[in-house]
C-alpha cells in the first residue's frame, strides 16, 4: 500500500468520536472483549478504519 493510500489509525477517543459513545465506552468494551480489533503500539490502542467498518457491519447483520 503506498504511503498516500493509507490511513491513519484512531485512537481510543478517535473512535469514540467516529460511534459517537463516550470513550470510557471503548475501554470497557475493550475490558469485556467487545471492542473492534486493535493494535497495540507499545503501551497505545490503534484502530484501523476499515476494521471498525467491518465490526460495524458484523453487528449489523447480527
Amino acid at each position: 500500500m503506498a504511503q498516500s493510500d493509507a490511513r491513519p489509525l484512531w485512537s481510543p477517543s478517535e473512535l469514540a468520536n467516529y460511534l459517537g459513545v463516550p470513550v470510557t465506552t471503548i475501554y470497557r468494551w475493550q475490558h469485556i472483549g467487545t471492542a473492534p480489533p486493535s493494535i497495540r503500539l507499545g503501551r497505545h490502542t490503534r484502530y484501523r478504519p476499515d476494521a471498525v467498518d467491518r465490526w460495524l457491519n458484523a453487528k449489523e447483520n447480527a
